[in-house]
């Protein structure tokens, strides 16, 4: 069993391993734009896209909403497959306030057996 403060601060050392886990991992709370790294001519951040790894099995969707990106969300099949990438550029943290949901992380249930992510 790994020690709490092992599990927390891994992000690095998962991002960026050559290793390809077992199965897809979706992982937030390390923002895009940091994953990317590419910056405007002001020095600003500027690519909040989801990451997805060369091997298609880690999949960040931390778009840095609250950084001012955006929020981004894909819907998956059963198997964890992408169905469809979610992209609100003009999203407010607020307004995940004013609704009851936390601003990264949220799980949504479809109707047709698949998953909005986040």
């Amino acid at each position: 069993r790994k020690d709490e403060q092992s599990l927390l601060w891994i992000r690095e050392k998962f991002i960026y391993s050559s290793l390809t886990p077992e199965k897809r991992v979706f992982f937030g709370h390390t923002p895009t734009m940091t994953i990317h790294g590419t910056v405007d001519e002001n020095d600003k951040y500027n690519n909040f896209d989801i990451h997805i790894s060369e091997d298609n099995m880690k999949v960040g969707i931390d778009g840095g909403v609250s950084l001012g990106g955006q929020l981004n969300c894909l819907k998956v099949n059963e198997k964890g497959e992408i169905l469809e990438k979610l992209i609100f550029k003009n999203w407010c943290k607020n307004t995940a306030y004013m609704l009851n949901l936390p601003p990264s992380c949220v799980t949504i249930n479809l109707t047709n057996k698949s998953n909005a992510i986040c």
